[in-house]
């Protein structure tokens, strides 16, 4: 595993404690806070540079996730679809994809804390690579 694999990887790791969110007594409030650290991270079609994110499901089936910058800025709204683990996560978590070196990580899917079933992104291609996204980020 390389060091920026690595690096990424634990800023995730640590990310899972700030992203939890909120409780409702309906079920779960469907808004996270996610903050980049080191390094830019893939989504589809998007490279999330360092920065605080808000992602929101905008649809009641939890199919369409929509990501913004902290400021409101649109960054894209992104299928998603539910998949299922046998274990519960105590926090909040982000899976992270290994990509080729150069490559910002992909983000593959999310769980949120106490459920067994997540969201994974839906890619159509290869990983994105970091200069030719550059100019299509979101602070």
């Amino acid at each position: 595993m390389n060091l920026k694999f690595a690096g990424i990887v634990l800023v995730f790791g640590l990310l899972g404690a700030l992203l939890v969110p909120a409780a409702k007594a309906g079920g779960i409030d469907t808004r996270m806070i996610v903050t980049v650290g080191n390094g830019a991270v893939e989504i589809p079609g998007r490279v999330l540079t360092p920065g605080t994110y808000v992602w929101q499901f905008r649809d009641l089936g939890h199919h369409y996730l929509q990501v913004s910058a902290v400021d409101g800025t649109p960054v894209g709204l992104f299928q998603v679809i539910p998949v299922s683990r046998a274990d519960i996560p105590r926090g909040a978590q982000l899976d992270l994809a290994k990509t080729d070196p150069g490559s910002p990580a992909r983000i593959s899917g999310f769980f949120y804390p106490g459920f067994t079933t997540g969201y994974k992104f839906q890619y159509a291609g290869p990983p994105a690579a970091f200069t030719a996204q550059k100019s299509k980020t979101h602070p």
